[in-house]
């Protein structure tokens, strides 16, 4: 019987596979590792951020009829000091406090209409673009507009009020801050209505 031939080269391969095998195996291991970690980070980051924005806390929203910014900035008005404090303390709770186009324009119609000069109204005007949040009309206020419209068979002036109520259901916002509560207790089932006067 012939005895077996080692063949160096051969050795020398054998080794450098056993090599290769131990090498990769290693590598196969840090990368599930690095997999692995990854994954937790993830995991645990994921979990992090979705706990946050489940106890962030949404802001109130409210809306301020025409009538409560007359007051406000109106000194020698009745509901002067009231209507300056409900807007504050809705500031100071952190709520967003919103008018609309439509109210900058009702506001604008009535002080012109008194003869308040249009220089002071515009720079009230300018004021409130930066305290409140200023919403406009889409498609969507349109919309509920008209839902409302029949809903509620408006006529006449009525219109405004509805136009607001729109405005809001769009938005989402569902208090509104008014000294009419008369004009608006048809909505109530749409919106919450908080009276100037808390009467």
């Amino acid at each position: 019987m012939r005895g077996r031939i080692t063949c160096p080269m051969f050795q020398r391969d054998d080794t450098a596979r056993s090599s290769f095998l131990m090498i990769q195996k290693r590598l196969e291991k840090r990368i599930q590792s690095i997999l692995n970690f990854r994954f937790t980070l993830s995991t645990t980051l994921t979990i992090h951020f979705s706990d946050v924005r489940y106890m962030e806390k949404k802001k109130d929203k409210v809306f301020v009829d025409t009538n409560v910014l007359l007051y406000a900035n109106v000194l020698n008005s009745a509901l002067n000091k009231d209507a300056q404090q409900m807007l504050l303390q809705f500031r100071k709770e952190d709520s967003e406090v919103w008018i609309s186009r439509q109210v900058i324009r009702e506001y604008a119609a009535i002080l012109t209409r008194e003869g308040v000069s249009i220089k002071a109204v515009k720079n009230d005007i300018e004021r409130f673009m930066e305290f409140f949040e200023v919403a406009d009309e889409t498609w969507q206020t349109t919309s509920h507009f008209l839902e409302l419209l029949t809903r509620y068979e408006i006529k006449g002036k009525q219109v405004h009020d509805a136009n607001i109520v729109a405005t809001m259901l769009t938005l989402g916002i569902k208090k509104l801050l008014t000294h009419n509560t008369t004009d608006f207790k048809r909505y109530e089932k749409e919106i919450e209505i908080i009276s100037l006067t808390n009467t």
